[in-house]
């Protein structure tokens, strides 16, 4: 059986498209998740649409660099994760045993997630050498060393940061630095979006690398009022250039994966 361990950690702290600027505050998505109904949210594609080409990214990183040698276990971390099923999808789906942490700032969100992984370990046969931590915790100062992750997933996370009139911008870029600085060299970080590619290429690359001299990690999130637990500004790592894929939908809907390596 696989092993889901909770773990509560107390430092939670569109490009230019700020319609619904409610979707970048805890608490919307604190009272959403909360006092949800029956009905489940998932952020733009159902799992089942996107997961194979996760996966394939997943079978590239193993192909291509030299994760495992040291560790049998691929390391995989969910920025944001919400009540999305899709990393329990890849849990279910990849070959190999994944060491994954599934992170976001909702603690009920968490609470959703562990009740779905009891739920899916009776349905299905998942791998008894994967492993899945559940973190209460702010993406933009996550309590992970530096180079802790072998592919990072971003579902929509992002494009709720840039829902944020005055620092969408800014806090994409901290999220950016961040998800780098937990990466491995040859990792990947994969980002899901419904912004078209002529407009989003254009900014990843304008933040991936960029140095934050205002990194706030140790700075209290005007929201939570929890202190971070982070320290000092991380070491400049640099990613490669940004490459995506369409996924075509039923009924014309168009949705895209970023993807860029750690170097």
């Amino acid at each position: 059986m696989l092993k889901c361990i909770f773990n509560l950690q107390k430092n939670t702290v569109i490009s230019g498209d700020f319609h619904d600027e409610k979707l970048s505050k805890f608490s919307y998505w604190k009272n959403r998740y909360k006092y949800r109904n029956k009905d489940v949210f998932e952020w733009f594609l159902e799992p089942g649409e996107i997961v194979e080409p996760i996966l394939n990214n997943i079978a590239h990183i193993q192909a291509q660099h030299s994760v495992g040698k040291t560790n049998s276990f691929l390391r995989y971390i969910d920025i944001g994760c919400g009540l999305s099923d899709l990393s329990l999808h890849v849990l279910i789906h990849c070959p190999r045993p994944l060491s994954a942490a599934m992170v976001d700032f909702v603690s009920e969100a968490l609470q959703y997630q562990n009740k779905r992984m009891q739920e899916y370990q009776q349905m299905v046969q998942l791998n008894s050498e994967s492993t899945l931590h559940l973190i209460c915790a702010d993406v933009l100062c996550l309590p992970f060393r530096a180079g802790e992750f072998d592919v990072a997933i971003d579902k929509g996370t992002m494009d709720a940061l840039l829902k944020d009139k005055g620092q969408g911008h800014f806090k994409s870029g901290l999220l950016m630095a961040e998800v780098t600085r937990l990466l491995s060299p040859g990792g990947r970080y994969l980002q899901i979006s419904d912004e078209d590619p002529d407009s989003r290429l254009l900014f990843l690359e304008s933040i991936s690398n960029t140095k934050r001299a205002a990194w706030n990690c140790g700075k209290r999130v005007e929201e939570t009022h929890e202190e971070s637990m982070c320290g000092a500004a991380p070491d400049f790592h640099k990613l490669s250039s940004w490459n995506f894929k369409s996924i075509q939908l039923k009924f014309g809907s168009e949705y895209f994966l970023y993807w860029a390596e750690r170097v």
